[in-house]
């Protein structure tokens, strides 16, 4: 077993003053070694004896039974001349306690420490601390390892000084004369007091500084989430053994008992930390700085009498853990706080509200970042700074210890290690890979000298530069994952897990730049392999799993592609999706056979060895936990709704492609409406991510309204087009984001906008006919009010077989003009509003009277015209309109007459809302929510019997005009057709006579455009076109029809089929939902 010692040095400068005058000059230091539990005094060493200093001190730590357990030395260095002090006697110093706060006053003292840990094992360190007292700087180094200070004392007295009430911190070395009048060498400050100590009435710990944060903090806890994994505790001295711990945990604040509860979060399959932990905000607010209350643990969430209280409020296990993370939140400034990644092609923000995002770089405001970087763009939504001390601080992070984080390698504060994820631990290793290093180094430095030792403050790993990774030659070099926890923990099978590659301008790179490859996925969940990048016909590249990989949470690529000689190449490992999911970024540097540089982000570690081989570990190298802990019970999870952080979106209308807000949303005038991110603010997003626009209906908050979906352009701006649902009534609305490959807008990721309010308030306008009674136009009023009306049709009769009639908009010169306000058209599609008409039986049995509502601007004109049967188009029928408030209008082609009536109802029905999802796409489809209730009435006419689906059909964000159903594009295919059979929901079978039914469909997929199918019994499969040109029916024939508000018309035949007659007739759908 080997022995290790300690030596101990002074500087050149501080021997010079501390012997300054030779012997007699009243100046004594020594080393104090403790050990053991309870602490006692090990051994002890004097460095300088009356102004006469030792030769070559040295300790001998593990002395007696070879270890220095929990071990502690104490530098003390005493002034006694002209003070009438006596020198300290060092028999009477026999424990940690021996030497204080107060008692250094009194004895005129100053002390520093060191912690260790020697017991022959891998996970032994040594520290610096500086969490109950500063007195002046050191340097500890073993194993070739330092750590220091990159300032002077002086400097950090004055950083403290500046952070604390006024007139502290003077704690200067008595006499104060200096050596030129009969004084004595120490002229200086003698101690700084800090946080961690338990003086009484200290003025570097007051709780109430917390206050502010710890208030604010309130109304975000439920967004706050806390995972570690506690390594255990062996069994000693009587004491039992403590095991480890895998602990989640989510935050909530209950205002009645004025408590935090930290609750475990369910996981499935997963042995974790039980218990529920209950803090009070008082009891948080004193125990932040320093962790010296009570900490009790209830059965429940919502108990009156915890079932356990221990007397420290960080106990050395589990639940301690989770406590300790809970406090350094606050004290690093990481609750409510989130940056950008150093990568500015990056623009998803990082939020930290979750511990597995914190990463040192980002703690105590980013102090620490390098500069040029703008602290990497942190922000706190609760509050900034540190404040002015007082009674009414505002301070969002503990300005004492980011002193530390700042200017040196010590523990500032309890939790130093556990914040230093990603960054430089304050901590060294006394391992030197087989045993104890035999020696620990400890220098000493003067208070005006700056030391050396400082290990710098690592940044956000990110290398500049990254040119696309050509994909012409694969290297021999091999990319090995390492995703596990303690050996135990990772994602579960079938969690999705993607592998990219910076390839800008690649055939088959994304919008990000990126080729991605999936390692797993539902459809092959098991990613325990080693891989190969070979060629896919579809898809470019794949991964081909040659072995398995047989380490728990692991895989390898074995042949990766590389940049060119001298580049940098990008890489991302995506764990999971959504809000949930995590990035990593990695840059590599080297050739076709050799990797030389290998950094990644994210709280993970890279390691190259051999040569040609770079480690990505996601633990940091330990036990650190940096992905949502989640994916270790459940691939799939719900993710939380994402927090409202970001500014509220700004509401107007489009004119022209031109978004003009409207400043007061209290009153609007307009029913058709456009959305905007706001120049300058934070809910403009990363270039090209999706806005999801969610609006509610605050008298109606049942009713489903059609998201409003548009892209942002480059520079993250953002605004949609207009949207049509918007009758009087008060709303709220509010918008997430989504990554532009989310087609189904299932997995948000990053923040969501916070809630913008408005009102439509549309007085009625005089409802008349124009052009010489061939259309309808509205009388505007005076200037800024209101500017259109909601415009009910209601069909009374029909002579017009199975037709449908359009109504679309034109402009004072008789321009068509687009529904999207964006301006004129000349396609009848484009300017489509609405589609209105009857259905009967064969037998002429009246089936439905279509019913809608039209959105008119006051001034525009309302026209229609009449697709028959067999999609003949008259632009201009016979159009005549009579009377008064309510019209009556017929419109006549030669296929027959449709009759109906028009009149001004700004207050929509339910189904009017939900058939906005009609008016704003002119698809023959419904918006429907997971879990809604769905009344379906059916009704048919025709000799097949035929059976009725609907299918979910995602559209693409960029490209409306694209579809897929289970990520399969649309098509006249049997992929596609295959697709709808795996997908759909709801069925019933009816025909072969005429008749009407009734069905409730629950909706048992996601949110979403659900699309009617038709299979008759010839096999045929029929849905909605996706264009004009593009039809997924086998014939290549349109078979469905909109009728009214969600009424929809099949004909069952195939085109070539003898008798087939497009009367639309064979199955009709109507929808409404069951509130």
């Amino acid at each position: 077993m080997a022995n290790t010692v300690m030596n101990v040095a002074l500087s050149d400068t501080y021997k010079a003053n501390l012997t300054l005058g030779g012997s007699g000059n009243g100046v004594y230091a020594w080393a104090f070694a403790f050990d053991g539990t309870p602490a006692t005094k090990l051994t002890q060493v004097a460095l300088v004896t009356d102004g006469v200093a030792a030769v070559n001190p040295q300790l001998d730590l593990t002395q007696g039974d070879g270890t220095f357990l929990s071990g502690t030395v104490y530098f003390v260095v005493q002034q006694t001349k002209g003070t009438g002090i006596a020198p300290l006697d060092p028999s009477t110093i026999v424990q940690p306690g021996s030497l204080y706060f107060e008692d250094s006053i009194a004895r005129n003292y100053r002390y520093d420490v060191v912690e260790a840990t020697i017991s022959n094992h891998a996970a032994d360190v040594a520290d610096i601390t500086s969490i109950v007292q500063f007195g002046s700087t050191l340097q500890i180094s073993a194993g070739g390892v330092t750590r220091g200070y990159n300032a002077s004392a002086a400097d950090i007295y004055a950083a403290l000084q500046a952070n604390l009430p006024a007139g502290t911190e003077h704690y200067t070395f008595a006499p104060s004369a200096g050596p030129g009048s009969g004084g004595s060498p120490l002229n200086q400050l003698r101690e700084a007091l800090l946080a961690g100590s338990n003086v009484p009435s200290n003025p570097a710990n007051v709780s109430a500084d917390w206050a502010a944060y710890v208030n604010k903090f309130k109304g975000i806890a439920d967004q706050a989430y806390l995972a570690s994994y506690f390594n255990g505790v062996a069994a000693k001295d009587g004491n039992p053994a403590v095991p480890p711990s895998l602990s989640y945990y989510g935050v909530s604040y209950d205002q009645s008992r004025d408590m935090f509860w930290l609750t475990p979060v369910e996981m499935t399959g997963v042995t974790t930390t039980t218990g529920v932990i209950g803090i009070t905000s008082t009891e948080l607010q004193q125990n932040i700085y320093a962790q010296t209350g009570a900490l009790n643990i209830y059965a429940n969430k919502g108990d009156a009498t915890p079932t356990q209280t221990f007397n420290t409020f960080t106990p050395n296990n589990a639940w301690g853990d989770i406590t300790k993370y809970f406090v350094a939140g606050f004290d690093a400034g990481y609750w409510g706080g989130k940056a950008n990644s150093a990568n500015p092609t990056i623009k998803e923000t990082i939020s930290f509200n979750q511990t597995w995002n914190w990463d040192a770089p980002y703690s105590y405001a980013a102090i620490n970042a390098p500069a040029g970087t703008n602290h990497y763009g942190y922000t706190n939504t609760l509050g900034t700074g540190t404040g002015t001390p007082g009674p009414d601080r505002q301070m969002f992070y503990d300005p004492l210890a980011a002193t530390f984080a700042k200017l040196g390698n010590a523990y500032g504060y309890s939790y130093s290690d556990l914040l230093s994820t990603g960054g430089t631990n304050p901590q060294i290793s006394l391992w030197n890979g087989s045993a104890n290093v035999s020696s620990i180094n400890v220098t000493l430095y003067d208070f005006n000298e700056t030391p050396s030792g400082y290990a710098p403050q690592t940044g956000i790993p990110y290398i500049s530069g990254a040119l696309p990774i050509p994909t012409t030659t694969h290297s021999t070099n091999t990319f090995i994952f390492d995703m596990s926890v303690a050996g135990t923990f990772a994602p579960k099978a079938g969690t999705p897990i993607t592998f990219g590659m910076y390839s800008p301008g690649d055939a088959h790179a994304d919008s990000k730049g990126f080729i991605r490859f999936d390692v797993s996925s539902s459809a092959s969940p098991n990613y325990g392999n080693y891989y190969q990048i070979v060629p896919d016909a579809t898809l470019g590249w794949k991964l081909d799993a040659t072995n398995p990989y047989t380490a728990v949470g692991g895989f390898a690529i074995s042949n990766v592609f590389m940049p060119s000689a001298g580049d940098t190449g990008w890489y991302q490992l995506t764990i999971g999706s959504g809000t949930l999911g995590k990035t990593y970024n990695m840059y590599v540097q080297g050739t076709e056979s050799t990797i030389t540089t290998a950094q990644i982000d994210g709280g993970a570690a890279a390691v190259i060895s051999p040569n040609n081989t770079a480690k990505f570990s996601t633990n940091g190298g330990g036990t650190a936990i940096t992905y949502d802990p989640i994916y270790f019970s459940t691939a799939n999870p719900t993710p939380p709704p994402p927090p409202k952080n970001l500014a509220a979106p700004q509401v107007g209308y489009d004119q022209g492609g031109t978004f003009t807000p409207i400043a007061d949303p209290t009153n609007m005038v307009l029913g058709s409406l456009a959305f905007s991110s706001t120049p300058g603010s934070n809910n403009v997003l990363p270039p090209n991510n999706v806005a999801e626009l969610t609006a509610s209906n605050l008298g109606n908050p049942n009713w489903i309204m059609t998201p409003i979906v548009t892209q942002a352009n480059a520079s993250g701006d953002w605004h949609t087009a207009m949207s049509t649902q918007f009758g009087n009534g008060n709303y709220s609305v509010f918008m997430q984001q989504y990554l532009p490959q989310d087609w189904g807008l299932t997995n948000p990721v990053g923040e969501a906008t916070q809630l913008l309010d408005f009102s439509v308030n549309l007085a009625t306008l005089p409802l008349v006919a124009a052009g010489g009674g061939t259309a309808l136009t509205l009388t505007p009023g005076a200037p800024g009010t209101t500017a259109g009306n909601w415009i009910d049709l209601t069909v009374s009769s029909s002579t017009l077989k199975n037709g449908t009639l359009i109504a679309y908009a034109t402009d004072s010169s008789g321009a068509m003009l687009n529904r999207d306000g964006s301006g004129t058209t000349t396609s009848l599609v484009d300017a489509t509003l609405a589609k209105i008409g009857a259905v009967a039986a064969d037998n002429g049995q009246m089936f439905y009277t279509g019913q809608q509502s039209v959105y008119l601007p006051a001034g525009d004109n309302l026209k229609f015209a009449i697709v028959t049967g067999d999609d003949v188009i008259n632009l201009n029928p016979t159009t005549n309109v009579t009377g008064s408030g309510t019209l009556a209008v017929s419109v006549a082609g030669s296929g027959g007459q449709i009759n109906f009536t028009a009149t001004v109802d700004n207050t929509l029905s339910e189904s009017a809302v939900l058939a906005a999802s009609q008016r704003i796409t002119d698809h023959a489809w419904v918006y429907l929510t997971q879990g809604s209730q769905v009344q379906v009435d059916l009704a048919w006419s025709g000799a097949y019997a035929n059976t009725v689906h609907f299918v979910r059909m995602d559209q693409n964000p960029a490209n409306t005009e694209q579809l897929q159903v289970g990520g399969v594009a649309y098509g006249n295919t049997d992929a596609f057709r295959a697709a709808m059979a795996q997908h759909w929901e709801f069925s019933s079978t009816q025909g072969n006579s005429t008749g009407t039914s009734s069905a409730v469909w629950t909706v048992a997929g996601g949110d979403g455009y659900y699309a009617p199918v038709l299979v008759n019994p010839l096999g045929n499969m029929f849905t909605i076109d996706a264009t004009t040109t593009l039809t997924a029916n086998p014939d290549g024939t349109t078979h469905v029809r909109v009728f009214g508000e969600n009424t929809f018309g099949f004909e069952d035949m195939n085109a070539a089929t003898a008798g087939v007659d497009f009367d639309y007739n064979d199955m009709i759908v109507k929808l409404s939902l069951l509130t």
